[in-house]
């Protein structure tokens, strides 16, 4: 079995579990997620899913592509994923149809064909799966393997921001402030960059910060800028460049008061994401 090793092992096991929790809509509690990665990493348990997967289960084929894509279990092989997915897929498994959609817009096991991709995104869309929502959203936003239609990517951005997709929600944010496919409303832009900066999205995080800044669907308030754009600082460039502006005007008193709120942020986020 291929092994990866230290801070690698662990990059892989976050984004892997991040897309279980896509897949399957599992709980990604601590405690689930510890066993989940644990199942992961286990060689016995990737045999028994791969002997249900070859008695025609649809979850196990699913899963077992999964398996294979992260090289959990099995020697990674996007080819050997591909083709475990897609016998889900045509089964009607929607996770794995969004993951079909993914690989053709990658082009990582096959030839990459975005209209490919969104057809399997669209399949994905209409048994109610809220990622695929959201990349169908992105190809019609950006006209990318179908004709370009704001309107029909706001209505699936909506779909996907309501289940709580932080992506969705920012779109969807930037979609109101702009008045693409929508009426322009920088309140409701405000609304759903704050939903999806709750969930430690960082572009919403340095939007809602430049909301602050200008005073787009919110009031204008220096402190309340800083203090976003202060949670973001290492993680975001134009963050970093704001704050260094910033300081030099705030006087000394203010960057007090503002770092204060950017710590009651940083707890609000963090209390937000503990009752997910």
């Amino acid at each position: 079995m291929k092994r990866y090793a230290g801070n690698k092992l662990l990059a892989v096991l976050i984004v892997a579990l991040s897309v279980v929790v896509m897949l399957s809509g599992c709980d990604s509690s601590d405690e689930k997620a510890r066993k989940q990665i644990a199942l992961l990493t286990s060689a016995d348990e990737f045999d028994k899913v791969k002997a249900l997967a070859e008695k025609g289960d649809i979850k196990a084929q699913s899963k077992l592509g999964f398996r294979y894509y992260y090289g959990f279990g099995v020697k990674r092989d996007a080819k050997m994923a591909f083709s475990w997915y897609m016998k889900a897929a045509e089964k009607g498994d929607s996770g794995a149809q969004w993951a079909i959609g993914d690989l053709y817009e990658s082009g990582l096991a096959v030839a990459a064909d975005q209209h490919e991709a969104n057809k399997w995104f669209a399949k994905s869309a209409d048994q109610g799966n809220s990622y695929a929502q959201h990349r169908l959203g992105k190809s019609f936003e950006k006209g990318k393997g179908c004709k370009k239609d704001s309107r029909i990517a706001v209505d699936l951005y909506k779909k996907s921001a309501e289940k709580g997709i932080s992506e969705a929600q920012y779109d969807l944010g930037n979609c109101f402030l702009t008045g693409e496919g929508i009426d322009k409303d920088e309140r409701m832009a405000a609304h759903y960059y704050r939903k999806a900066a709750l969930q430690e999205f960082v572009p919403a995080i340095f939007a809602l910060g430049v909301c602050h800044e200008n005073g787009q669907g919110v009031m204008q308030d220096t402190n309340e800028a800083y203090a976003y754009w202060k949670i973001i600082e290492n993680r975001h460039p134009g963050a970093s460049r704001k704050i260094a502006e910033l300081l030099k005007t705030m006087p000394q008193k203010q960057i007090e008061v503002a770092s204060d709120r950017s710590r009651a942020l940083r707890k609000e986020i963090e209390l937000f994401r503990e009752k997910k």
